[in-house]
């Protein structure tokens, strides 16, 4: 559903991570039990449902002559969310 209004929130989750590289097996093994694809980012909350959540990080509120513009759009699952916590001003 979409908020009546954004919600500021910090959030971590486990991003998928990739890498274009050659590997051994090992090597590769080795890769996968290292890599954390953690991520923390501030932002606006606009849509949540069951299962995931929308978010913008940039916001350029209206003004006399338009409508609110956002940017820097994401949509993340909600199973990969780790930390969650709104940020009051």
């Amino acid at each position: 559903m979409y908020l009546k209004k954004p919600i500021l929130t910090y959030l971590e989750w486990e991003d998928a991570t990739a890498n274009s590289g050659w590997f051994g097996k090992q090597e590769a093994k080795d890769w996968v039990l290292k890599t954390r694809g953690l991520i923390r980012e501030i932002g606006w909350i606009y849509f949540e449902s069951k299962e995931k959540i929308g978010m913008f990080s940039r916001w350029c509120p209206a003004d006399e002559v338009g409508d609110d513009k956002v940017g820097a759009l994401q949509m993340i699952p909600k199973t990969w969310i780790r930390k969650r916590k709104v940020i009051k001003l």
